[in-house]
């Protein structure tokens, strides 16, 4: 038949989508601070540009990303110099704070102009085995840096259950006096 085919009807694939909360606690430079997310081919989907915050404090923003792929969150420093000691960043599936549903986390100062996360948007791209020394609460607490972080890398499921284990936090609150640097714990 010579006649014109119309398109198909068939419907477009179904895309399913999750939330993503990125909680940032800012340094004593807040304007300094920007981010950026791209998928996997360096599409941006979501940024804030530099001079976007103002005054320290935690944080939240929501973004929403299609489900099952790879995206980077970067997070930038206009100054270059990175977050101060009390900076930064995790990003959790879902639209809350909860510590079993890490994405990803930075908890380092010195990156310099950006850093860079690597992260699945689903449940198999939280975290496991993953303990950070504090995670973003409505309380301001001090964190301090663990020795190492655990790897980012993606680990080989095994058939034992890993082991519980208790946490505790602790608060060490030092007082200085006239000469800090000569101080050490």
């Amino acid at each position: 038949s010579l006649e014109p085919t119309s398109p198909t009807d068939s419907p477009a694939p179904k895309m399913d989508y999750v939330k993503v909360l990125i909680a940032i606690k800012l340094d004593a430079f807040p304007s300094e601070t920007g981010w950026m997310i791209t998928d996997s081919e360096g599409n941006v989907i979501q940024s804030v540009s530099f001079y976007t915050y103002a005054g320290e404090g935690t944080i939240y923003e929501e973004v929403t990303l299609v489900a099952d792929l790879n995206y980077k969150f970067t997070l930038l420093d206009s100054y270059g110099d990175g977050m101060s000691f009390s900076g930064h960043v995790f990003l959790f599936l879902g639209d809350k704070v909860d510590s079993t549903k890490i994405l990803g986390y930075y908890q380092n100062y010195d990156y310099e102009f950006s850093y860079d996360i690597l992260f699945q948007a689903s449940n198999e791209g939280i975290l496991t085995n993953v303990f950070p020394t504090s995670v973003p609460t409505t309380t301001v607490v001090p964190s301090f840096l663990p020795s190492s972080f655990p790897s980012l890398e993606p680990t080989s499921p095994t058939d034992s259950p890993a082991p519980k284990m208790d946490y505790v936090k602790v608060l060490i609150a030092i007082k200085l006096d006239a000469f800090p640097s000569e101080t050490g714990w």
